[in-house]
């Protein structure tokens, strides 16, 4: 007995799937990938790069990039720390804004959008 390869359910003898309608006993159809499509497993669909990186280096002392990247504690943490440091504090943004923006677009979003790393 054959069994389709699309959908996994048993297939009678006439050549196709009485389920899905897909082809038995052929070579599967290709998969294919058109441009402007989203890659599989875990692309950069909403990549927020180059706002964070440039909000980091320009508005860094403010947290605007953390409030970016939807870490809201850590906004806040960056704002206490440079009123209280007097804005010297703003440093620690600028070195991430630098970091933010030489990592590839792929290692950015696994790395601060889907495994949520807050600092550096």
């Amino acid at each position: 007995m054959a069994f389709c390869a699309s959908c996994g359910s048993a297939a009678s003898g006439s050549g196709f799937c009485g389920n899905c309608g897909a082809a038995i006993g052929g070579t599967p159809a290709p998969q294919v990938q058109y441009q402007n499509q989203p890659m599989a497993y875990g692309a950069p669909v909403d990549n927020k790069k180059v706002t964070a990186g440039v909000c980091a280096l320009l508005l860094g002392g403010l947290g605007i990039h953390k409030f970016i990247l939807g870490y809201k504690n850590e906004g806040i943490i960056q704002i206490v720390i440079t009123v209280f440091t007097c804005g010297i504090g703003g440093i620690i943004p600028f070195i991430e804004g630098i970091i933010y923006l030489t990592k590839s677009d792929q290692e950015f979003y696994n790395t601060y959008q889907v495994n949520r790393k807050p600092w550096f």
